[in-house]
């Protein structure tokens, strides 16, 4: 494995999205609410943020900016944007105007995912297919470092300094170390990509417009690939991540447990378990066949349901519910980072196919976690753990059946 400038440039990438995300969502909305906008003025911004979730039809457009461009300047452009966009969203805090608020977050959560495809274009064009499980890592690293960022810095310069001035101290250091991971990036030249290849088929596609493009990427992976079969794998994957994620802080507090003690035992330490269970990942899937460490991944998402069950159903023990607790979060950090894996490892080097399938988990992740109060509300604490492990058997099965995997993995 070559760590080297790429990873770097992942790396920072991963920071700058983790700020920028958590910058325009509950940071966002608290220095909304603490300057007198109403909760569903407030709702109706963050609703802009959903840009994250239909990247997909970004990335033909993208694709083609990169392949006339020089990807260098393409991506130091970018985060230039999102710098003066998100250096803006403090001027909200005296400017009350919903309209504005909305452009804003809107454009800057468009441009953020922007960089995040470009970042997975480097990614998918750099690295080996056994690579990817480092790379998903190092992001995951980031962007867990980014959310540190933004939770912690920005609100204590909030605190200090105010919010019309946090915002830009708290992403200007992201973005100059960013920008000198990209000149310090070493590539090779994807300018003027149509005139330097001497192949007729690629340059017919590349003058297509990009939504054909987009269209013609996701019609051929699905007559290579069993979609419904990934679907199900993927909604497999995130039934734990997001059912049993939004709820554990309710669960604890409905077993009497104060804020205190659960971000001592919960919040905090559970960050460091997402970023160690990323690394695990990611050299378990570089020493091992991916096929093999998906089905492992689901085991471990099936334990974790397993385990909240039985939290539900015994003493509040402190000392055993942090030990659970640092366990989910080591296993949810390492089946991210192998789901990332898995959809770069089936995308096949194409970045439509591969922003389409990464658009999925995070849509899956909204729908889970929004009916689990629902599904909660109607059948209690245990049985609602008892659901979500049965709800990843489907895929477990899919993962053991030889002929699934010959399909998947060719």
């Amino acid at each position: 494995m070559r760590f080297n400038k790429q990873l770097f440039f992942i790396f920072c990438g991963g920071a700058l999205g983790g700020v920028v995300f958590l910058g325009i969502t509950s940071s966002f909305a608290l220095m909304l609410s603490e300057n007198g906008f109403e909760l569903k003025n407030i709702s109706l911004i963050l609703f802009a943020t959903l840009a994250y979730s239909w990247k997909f039809l970004l990335s033909p457009y993208v694709k083609k900016i990169i392949h006339n461009y020089s990807i260098k300047k393409i991506t130091a452009l970018v985060q230039s944007l999102i710098l003066i966009l998100f250096s803006t969203l403090g001027i909200f805090a005296n400017y009350k105007s919903i309209l504005l608020a909305s452009i804003n977050v809107l454009l800057l959560a468009t441009i953020t995912a922007s960089h995040d495809i470009i970042c997975s274009y480097i990614k998918l064009k750099n690295f080996e297919t056994k690579e990817f499980g480092i790379v998903g890592a190092v992001s995951n690293t980031g962007f867990r470092i980014g959310i540190l960022l933004s939770t912690g810095i920005l609100l204590y310069l909030a605190e200090k300094i105010g919010w019309q001035y946090s915002y830009f101290y708290c992403i200007a250091p992201v973005i100059i170390i960013s920008l000198i991971s990209v000149f310090c990036l070493k590539l090779k030249d994807v300018s003027n990509e149509n005139t330097v290849i001497a192949n007729n088929k690629k340059k017919y596609e590349s003058n297509k417009s990009p939504m054909k493009n987009l269209i013609k990427s996701l019609v051929a992976f699905y007559e290579q690939y069993p979609v419904l079969i990934i679907l199900l794998i993927v909604f497999s994957f995130k039934v734990s991540d997001s059912t049993v994620n939004s709820t554990k802080v309710i669960l604890l507090a409905h077993l009497h447990i104060d804020k205190v003690t659960i971000a001592n035992i919960c919040q905090i330490p559970g960050i460091f378990g997402l970023i160690l269970g990323g690394f695990l990942a990611g050299i378990v899937s570089y020493k091992y066949n991916i096929s093999n460490c998906l089905k492992y991944s689901l085991l471990l998402q099936l334990l974790v349901c397993c385990l909240f069950f039985y939290i539900s159903i015994t003493d509040s023990n402190l000392m055993k519910m942090a030990i659970i607790l640092n366990i989910s979060s080591l296993i949810f950090g390492f089946s991210n980072v192998m789901y990332r894996a898995f959809v770069d490892t089936i995308s096949n080097g194409d970045i439509n196919v591969n922003t389409s399938l990464g658009s999925i988990g995070p849509l899956f992740r909204t729908i889970l976690s929004s009916a689990s109060f629902l599904i909660l509300d109607f059948t209690g604490w245990s049985m609602f753990y008892v659901i979500c492990a049965l709800a990843t058997v489907p895929g477990i099965v899919i993962c053991y059946k030889n002929s699934y995997q010959k399909l998947l993995f060719r």
